[in-house]
């Protein structure tokens, strides 16, 4: 089960279809440029990119920085992200549940159904918030 060890305020409202319009369906940009959908966005899913580039041994995907990861955190939004190392680094740095780093679409969604307690995402979301702290370069200053 995800460990939590504290709660929080309470978190943002669930995404409504119904103001969902198809130019946001098409873009991630809209994501990282509308306030109001940052506040309706519950959790965040961070995956790896579906594109085949590898090197001899290893997907270079799984080489790639957690900057994606550290935004959503940066917004106080819990997340569910492919198990890369930086990934499984940055998680482990901040004491983030590792059942939130996953490989397959079973674990998206076994992950899903253990955060659907509110009061287990009011406790994630003070752990990424937390995470935003520890991983902004003032923190490092």
């Amino acid at each position: 089960p995800i460990r939590c060890h504290s709660a929080s305020p309470t978190l943002p409202f669930r995404l409504q279809s119904s103001n969902w319009s198809s130019s946001i369906e098409q873009s991630q940009r809209s994501y990282y440029e509308s306030a109001w959908l940052l506040r309706e966005i519950d959790v965040a899913i961070c995956w790896k990119s579906g594109r085949k580039r590898t090197t001899k041994r290893h997907g270079l995907a799984t080489y790639r920085p957690a900057t994606r990861l550290h935004w959503w955190w940066s917004h106080g939004i819990p997340t569910i992200s492919y198990k890369t190392h930086a990934h499984i680094e940055s998680a482990r740095r901040i004491g983030m549940s590792p059942e939130l780093l996953v490989t397959t679409a079973d674990g998206v969604r076994d992950a899903l159904c253990q955060m659907r307690g509110a009061q287990t995402r009011r406790c994630l979301q003070k752990t990424a918030l937390r995470g935003a702290q520890l991983t902004t370069p003032q923190s490092s200053a």
